[in-house]
This record gives C-alpha cells, structure tokens and sequence, in this order.
C-alpha cells in the first residue's frame, strides 16, 4: 500500500486563478458630465462559508484530483488519482451538486497526481497522470463521454514522479507536460499535437516538489516556478525560470534561499495590482507570498501562519468579492485529532484574514474549486485518503447587503393646492330687463303659433264638414229623380 505524505498541487484547476477583480465606480453627474443614476448597482457580499461535507466514494486513497467536463455535457465532473491502487475514478456531475458513482480506470500501480487537457486536439479532455512507483507519466485520451482508452506509460529518469502540470511551453500551440522527478528535477515533455509526446527535458534541479506555470513578466510565453526542499541534497529556494517561446529558458532565479522546506506552491493576483503572485507553503506550516512585479521578478511578502504542515494550498476567490483567498488542507496533528480545511479569506492587499476551519474528514489532501450546481459560486472538492472519497463542500452564501449606503430617490415636492372657482357675478339690472322681455316675447310667439295651429284645425273641420253635408244633398236629389 502507497503511504500518503504531502501532496503538491497538480491540476490545471489550481494554476490558474479563477477570480475576476470586480470595481465598483461612482461617479457624479458633474465629474462625468452626465446625470449619475439614482440608484447604482451594488455588489452582493458573501462571507466565507460552506455546507457540511459530503463524501462520494471512490477507489482506495485518492490522493490528488482535477476538476473538468469529461463528457461533454456542460457539467463539471471530477477524476481522482487513487494512490493506494492502480486506478483513476471518474464522477460524473449531475449539475446539482451531486455526482454520478464513481467508474474506475486502471492506470498503473500508485498514481500520484492527475491533470486534464485536450493532449490532441479532438475536442474531449484527456488525462495525465504521475506514478509513485517510478518515474513515468500515463497518459489517458478522452472519448468525449467520460471513459479513455487505454494508457499510454512514458519514461523519465530518476525515481518516482510527483507533480505534473499542462501548458503550451514551447509556443506552437500544442500542449506540452511539465513533470516533477524530486531525485532527478523537473522535466518539460513537448506535445506532439496527437496525444504523444516528445523527449523529454530537464529545467531544474533535485529535491524539486511542486511545480506551476504562468506568464509572470506578461511576454505572451510560458514560464515556470518551482519549489525545491533540499529533501535529497543541495539547497532549498523557491525557482523562477522565465520562457524564451520555444521550449527554452532564462536562468533560474531563487528566492528564500536556504529558508524553509517549500513543499507546495500556488499563484494568484492576492494584492490586487493585475500582476501574479506566487505562495509557497512549508513544512513547519507557514505559507509566504511572493509579489509578483510584473517582469518575471518578484519581492518578499507577508508570512502567514497555519498552525499545522500542509497538504496542500490554493489561492482561489471562494467567496466572491474580487480578493483571492487562501485555502490550505492540514495534516491531523494528532492520533484524535483530523485533518482541517482552513479557508483564510483574502484582504485584496496580499494579507489574509483569520482562518475559518472546516473538518472534511481524515487525511484531506489536494483541494479544487469547481461551480458544482451551476448557481455561479465556488464549490470545493477534497480527495480524502483515508476516507477512500472525495468530500464535495458546497457553497452556502447567505447574501448581506452592502456596507456603502445607497442614497434615497429624493421625495417629488408636493403639488400646489388647487384654486377655488369664482363666483358667478350677478348679473346687472338692464340686463336682467332684455332677458325678462325676451323670455316674454318667445312666451308670446309660442302662444300665437298654438293659437294659428288651432284656427287651422277649426278651418280643416269646417270645411269636411260642408264636404259631406254637400255629398248628402247630392244623394236625396237623386233619389227623388
């Protein structure tokens, strides 16, 4: 059985920050030449804070994971190197939160480190993975619905191979591998573009722990950093090597030289100034910060203690207020006391606030951040050896609103009180007089038209009555004839 010690960062999940530094800018209506609006939108805040763990099973001591959409459905899935045995475990998202139950690939005996890329160019993530049994990588090509072909073992010098990380090095656009050998160095691989590799090429020392890449001095190559603990001979420093563009690299420039035994490194923007910093965690428990100045070089920063020796770190925003924070997973300091998750929330300055603790269970070891349910927030996973699981913390943000007030929309002033109509004026008396008298003569015209209607009534009477009294003398004369 594979005997755990401390992990080093390997995913491509944690080389990366994933934080996007977010400015909220008011500005008047008088500096802008414009009306500012009344209302201007206000970040939601939340505090640090995860669910309770939840563990889904896996093959026996996953030491290491990464965190990718292995089957193209949009989700994040997670893939696990299982330490304790020959294989890797695949768990599908749901998309909730939840994942599917893991499937089991072999690989070789004692996987170490695992990280996804598209080594080929088809469009489905593979995967690499380190050995602990010799120095040898085993590469994985994807099938786009969450399996992989066979692997594909290939052989560096030295003993066994720790961390690994992908990147274009060399600048022709294909992915390349660099693998840590602690007895013989760091080694880079250039991708062939296929899923193969080239030979590789060693860039650093023995004794080297942990590896990352990044632009550093924002030349468009790649460059690298590197931890080396002094563990089989020679010194202990913190390496740069910045890239040339094609595969080569500057001299190596050492930082904390003959300081503490570095055995992890991750890097972010932790002060806020758009360059990449880089923090290095030791043995004796202490994470210190290299502030990045922009050109490849970096100056001394804040020392931050954890209290217990790490298993792992990650500078990631957790909690989504623009500011790196600091993640680290701790050996148990004692037969009854676990393993923590400590969560030490970023100031944006490169100085971290105090620790909040979570307890994933025993052994906690490499950590990732992931949006597991799709709500937009950052979610952890924690390969948990002794638990033979990974331990899935969700993100519990309660929203608080905002501490800079919001000015009020000002009240409308209130409308003037209507005025009262005016008073119809009496009308005056010679006035009065031409109203009276043509009311009357419209009275008198209204009684001489009844009176002719009637007379004409009377006339048409009359003269139907002479008409039919003619008609009747007509009659009798004819009958006496």
């Amino acid at each position: 059985m594979y005997s755990p010690h401390p992990a080093s960062p390997g995913t491509n999940a944690r080389r990366r920050t994933a934080s996007l530094l977010g400015t909220l800018v008011l500005a008047s209506g008088a500096a802008a030449g414009v009306a500012a609006p009344a209302h201007a939108a206000a970040p939601v805040l939340c505090p640090v804070g995860f669910t309770s763990p939840v563990d889904h099973a896996t093959g026996t001591g996953p030491l290491s994971l990464a965190t990718a959409d292995l089957n193209g459905d949009g989700r994040t899935d997670i893939v696990t190197a299982n330490a304790n045995e020959d294989s890797v475990s695949v768990l599908l998202g749901d998309g909730d939160g939840t994942f599917q139950p893991a499937a089991d690939t072999t690989v070789a005996p004692g996987p170490r480190h695992v990280v996804t890329h598209d080594f080929n160019a088809d469009g489905h993530t593979d995967l690499a993975v380190t050995d602990g049994y010799a120095a040898r990588v085993h590469t994985l090509l994807g099938n786009g619905d969450g399996t992989f072909d066979p692997a594909v073992t290939l052989t560096l010098s030295g003993a066994t191979s720790t961390d690994i990380t992908a990147a274009d090095v060399n600048g022709d656009g294909r992915t390349d591998l660099a693998v840590v050998v602690p007895s013989t160095g760091l080694w880079v691989m250039p991708g062939n573009g296929d899923g193969t590799f080239g030979p590789a090429v060693n860039h650093a020392s023995t004794s080297t722990q942990a590896v990352v890449t990044g632009d550093f001095d924002t030349d468009g190559r790649i460059d690298l950093a590197f931890a080396v603990d002094g563990s089989m001979g020679g010194s202990r420093y913190v390496g740069v090597r910045r890239g040339v563009g094609d595969g080569a690299f500057h001299p190596v420039v050492t930082y904390y030289a003959g300081g503490a035994q570095y055995r992890h490194l991750t890097m972010a923007d932790v002060d806020g100034d758009g360059t990449t910093d880089l923090l290095a965690a030791s043995i004796y428990g202490g994470v210190s910060v290299l502030t990045g100045v922009g050109d490849g070089t970096f100056q001394p920063g804040p020392d931050h203690v954890l209290g217990a020796q790490p298993e792992d770190v990650l500078a990631d925003d957790v909690d989504g207020d623009g500011d790196a924070d600091l993640l680290a997973t701790t050996r148990q300091p004692g037969p009854f006391d676990p393993g923590h998750l400590l969560v030490l929330p970023g100031n944006g300055d490169g100085t971290f606030a105090s620790a909040v603790t979570y307890h994933p269970g025993n052994a906690p070891q490499q950590i990732v951040t992931g949006d597991f349910d799709g709500d937009g927030r950052k979610d952890a996973a924690i390969a948990n050896i002794s638990a033979n699981a990974v331990s899935v913390l969700m993100d519990a943000c309660a929203p608080t609103a905002p501490t800079t007030p919001v000015p009020a929309t000002p009240a409308p002033a209130p409308a003037p009180p209507a005025k009262p109509k005016p008073a119809p004026k009496p009308k005056s008396e010679p006035d009065a007089k031409a109203a009276a008298k043509a009311k009357a003569a419209a009275a008198a015209k209204a009684k001489a038209a009844a009176a002719a209607k009637a007379k004409a009534a009377a006339a048409a009477k009359a003269k139907a009555a002479q008409l039919k009294l003619k008609k009747l003398k007509a009659q009798k004369g004819a009958g006496r004839g």
